[in-house]
């Protein structure tokens, strides 16, 4: 999807295009509104899938300026701060991954991106937004990959299918 909206243009008259998964729940928009309205340098929303299990550090980063996979269950960004063929072509089967390497020069390493707080996952091999948050007692997480039921933890993929 992000492959066409790139080769046709069809996010240039946006500010902001923020997608999300139909099982992921915005819980808590306070930190999503603030920055959009209020953080003229934000260029992104992200949620990083590993930082979290990698201790608290916002910055984390798997190597000197490379971050390792950012979420596509969720994430906002500036369609204007992206290089026109960003999506054009997919780096990887593995959407994150993919996602990540298409955004790493026009917003990641620039820095306008801002990582949202609690909403990462806790457990490495868990990509899921907020996994694990609710369950540790940590006030719950602002965005939330729902599922009424238990994941497995050798299960790593979202197991609806939509």
């Amino acid at each position: 999807a992000l492959t066409d909206a790139a080769k046709n243009r069809w996010f240039d008259n946006y500010d902001w295009v923020i997608r999300l998964n139909p099982d992921v729940i915005v819980r808590n928009d306070t930190f999503l509104v603030d920055t959009i309205y209020g953080d003229a340098n934000a260029t992104a929303l992200l949620i990083d899938c590993y930082h979290g299990a990698h201790g608290t550090n916002a910055d984390y980063k798997h190597a000197e300026n490379e971050y390792y996979a950012m979420h596509t269950d969720f994430f906002a960004l500036k369609p204007s701060a992206l290089s026109h063929d960003a999506f054009r072509i997919p780096r990887t089967n593995i959407a994150e991954y993919s996602f990540t390497a298409a955004i790493q020069d026009s917003i990641l390493q620039v820095g306008g991106h801002r990582l949202i707080p609690g909403a990462e996952p806790l457990h490495a091999g868990k990509c899921k937004v907020g996994f694990g948050r609710d369950l540790a007692g940590l006030g719950g997480t602002p965005i939330t990959h729902y599922h009424p039921q238990r994941i497995p933890d050798d299960v790593t993929s979202c197991p609806i299918p939509f």
